[in-house]
This record gives C-alpha cells, sequence and structure tokens, in this order.
C-alpha cells in the first residue's frame, strides 16, 4: 500500500493511493478530513480488509497531528499480507 500526497489545505489532506495486489496494483484516492479524522476512499476493486486498513491508518496519521498547522507525510509505505 503507497499513499503519496497530492494536495494539502486546512480542511482535507488528500494522498494518490496505490494497494499492490496479487493480481496487480490499483489506485484510487484517500482524503483525510483534518478536523475529524474521518477518510474516505475512492478505489474500486479494493478488499474490505485493505479498506479497512488503509482508514485505520489514516486515522492514525490524524492522531499524530491534531495540529491545524502540521504537515502530512509527502510518503507513506505499508505492507500487509493478505488475508483469506
Amino acid at each position: 500500500m503507497l499513499l503519496r500526497r497530492r494536495d494539502q489545505d486546512a480542511a482535507r489532506v488528500v494522498y494518490a493511493l496505490t494497494l499492490h495486489l496479487p493480481d496487480g496494483a490499483i489506485e484510487g484516492e484517500a482524503t483525510l478530513h483534518r478536523e475529524s479524522g474521518r477518510g474516505e476512499l475512492s478505489i474500486e476493486g479494493a478488499p474490505d480488509w485493505l479498506s479497512t486498513f488503509v482508514l485505520a491508518l489514516l486515522r492514525q496519521l490524524w492522531t499524530s497531528r491534531r495540529d491545524p498547522t502540521a504537515t502530512y507525510p509527502h510518503r507513506v509505505l505499508r505492507w500487509r499480507e493478505a488475508k483469506d
């Protein structure tokens, strides 16, 4: 799973999202709302367990950067073994 920051402002942080699956990569977008910490995914074909993982990761990023002036990482790369 790779997040690459596309945009960041006072209200949200937008990441390009790439999920590397056994059958190939799929791409989409992940948005983190800075005020609430709510994440949104716009990606087709993502397994539920992986979507849940990405949303939890976005929440973790938000928890560590609650200051409204905080800068979010440009790139986040994580690996998780596929769940059956």
